[in-house]
């Protein structure tokens, strides 16, 4: 039996460059975090708290029932 194996990772960076084994992985997202809310213990303390109250299946139920009939899934986006 072959088996397939498929890499998603995400990376979270303090600067603009990121090093990829090779070039033509196909799966991953790259967060660019911004210092607006570094420290802001409100703002986290909010997310915190949706998170434990529902938040998570929130979510979960927003991506499951998503419309993504006009989006090509196969395709990555094209950025800068």
């Amino acid at each position: 039996m072959d088996k397939q194996f498929s890499q998603q990772s995400i990376y979270s960076l303090s600067s603009a460059h990121l090093n990829m084994d090779s070039g033509d992985e196909r799966r991953f997202c790259v967060l660019l975090p911004s210092s607006v809310f570094q420290q802001n213990t409100g703002y986290f303390g909010d997310l915190i708290r949706e998170k434990k109250n529902g938040g998570v299946e929130a979510m979960m139920f927003d991506l499951l029932n998503y419309d993504y009939s006009h989006i090509y899934l196969r395709k990555a986006p094209m950025t800068e």
